[in-house]
């Protein structure tokens, strides 16, 4: 008898998990509606002159790690 209660219990908490579940793309749906998600502005591109400073450490990087230099 407790052993039934307890089944019966099981399957009705996961029944309505499985009906939130399935709900859910309808509900996510509605919610979307009242609160959009944001367009977010394009970020600014990169300014070229900042490159020839990355490239001259990268390549002293890898001299030192190369062992090319002192």
């Amino acid at each position: 008898e407790i052993a039934t209660a307890g089944m019966a219990i099981v399957f009705a908490a996961l029944s309505l998990i499985a009906i939130f579940i399935a709900l859910l793309p309808r509900l996510l749906g509605r919610v979307a509606l009242v609160f959009p998600e944001a367009v977010a502005a394009p970020r600014p591109r990169a300014v070229t002159d900042d490159l020839a400073p990355v490239a001259a450490a990268a390549a002293a990087y890898h001299a030192v790690r190369r062992g090319l230099t002192n």
